[in-house]
């Protein structure tokens, strides 16, 4: 499951949680486990921001690409 997976479920189960006439121990059960996808659909976020980040060039590296560095 990925990120966006763990997001929609989580909705769904929160929506699930709020509808009228649902007993409290149910409701209970589904925000908890609404609560543990939206908890890996952020840790799923992070990791692709920071995967993201790191592919990035480095300050030194993009100054040897466009010779900021004053070399000649």
């Amino acid at each position: 499951m990925n990120g966006p997976e763990h997001y929609r479920l989580a909705e769904a189960l929160e929506d699930a949680a709020c509808a009228p006439g649902v007993e409290h121990e149910w409701v209970m059960a589904r925000l908890a486990r609404a609560q543990v996808h939206a908890t890996l659909a952020q840790a799923a976020a992070t990791e692709a921001l920071v995967q993201a980040i790191e592919s990035l060039p480095s300050y030194e590296g993009m100054l040897a690409v466009y010779n900021f560095g004053g070399r000649k």
